[in-house]
C-alpha cells in the first residue's frame, strides 16, 4: 500500500467507527477494496511457505474473513499503522483457522478410530442373534487350531478382556502367523457383528 492508500483507509476507518449501520456496510465495503490486494498477496505469501495453494474463491472468501478480522480489532486512537495492524490479524487470523481446522479433524479421526474399535451393533433380537449365529457357523468351519485363535479374538474385542493373555503358547503356529490370523479373525468378527 502506498502512503495515499495507508491515508485513506485510515480515515475511512476513523469514519466507520462513528457510522450507524447502513453507512458502516458502505465504509466497510470502500475500505476492503482498497485492502482486498494487499491482504491476498499477504495470504498468499503466508500459505506459499507452507506449501499450500488455494483455489481463487477460497482465496476471496478467506481475504474477506481476515479483513473483517483485522477491521474488527482496529482502534484508531492507538494509532498503529493500518499495514502493521492487519498483516499482524491476517497471521493471526490464519493461524487460528488452521489450529481449528487440525482440531476439527483430529477430532473426525478420533471418532473414526472409536466407531472402528467398539461397532456399534444393532440389539434388535432378531439381528443380534443372526449374528452369533453366522459367528457360530463360521467358527464350525476352522480347524480346532483356528478355533482357539477364533475364540481368543472374540475374547480380547471385550473391554474387560483387553489385559487377556492370548493363547498362542498354546499354538504350533509362529507367532507372526498367529498375530495375523488374529487379526483377521477380528475384522472378520466386527463385519460379522455389524451387517449379520
Amino acid at each position: 500500500m502506498n502512503a495515499e492508500q495507508i491515508k485513506k483507509v485510515e480515515s475511512l476507518i476513523k469514519e466507520y467507527h462513528d457510522a450507524k449501520k447502513i453507512k458502516k456496510d458502505v465504509l466497510r465495503n470502500e475500505i476492503f477494496q482498497i485492502m482486498y490486494p494487499v491482504i491476498k498477496r499477504w495470504i498468499n505469501a503466508i500459505f506459499s511457505h507452507q506449501k499450500i495453494y488455494l483455489p481463487k474463491e477460497e482465496l476471496t472468501a478467506k481475504t474477506w474473513d481476515c479483513f473483517l478480522y483485522g477491521l474488527q480489532y482496529y482502534v484508531p486512537k492507538r494509532e498503529i499503522p493500518v499495514p502493521n495492524h492487519f498483516y499482524t490479524y491476517t497471521k493471526f487470523y490464519l493461524r487460528i483457522m488452521q489450529k481449528e481446522e487440525i482440531i476439527k479433524i483430529n477430532k473426525i479421526n478420533r471418532q473414526a478410530l472409536t466407531d472402528y474399535v467398539h461397532p456399534v451393533i444393532d440389539f434388535n433380537p432378531d439381528n443380534f442373534y443372526n449374528s452369533i449365529d453366522e459367528l457360530k457357523v463360521f467358527r464350525e468351519q476352522l480347524s480346532k487350531e483356528y478355533k482357539d485363535i477364533f475364540d481368543d479374538a472374540v475374547m480380547s474385542m471385550l473391554p474387560a478382556n483387553k489385559d487377556k493373555l492370548c493363547r498362542i503358547k498354546d499354538s504350533s503356529l509362529s507367532n507372526i502367523r498367529y498375530q495375523e490370523s488374529k487379526k483377521i479373525f477380528k475384522i472378520i468378527i466386527d463385519f460379522l457383528l455389524k451387517n449379520g
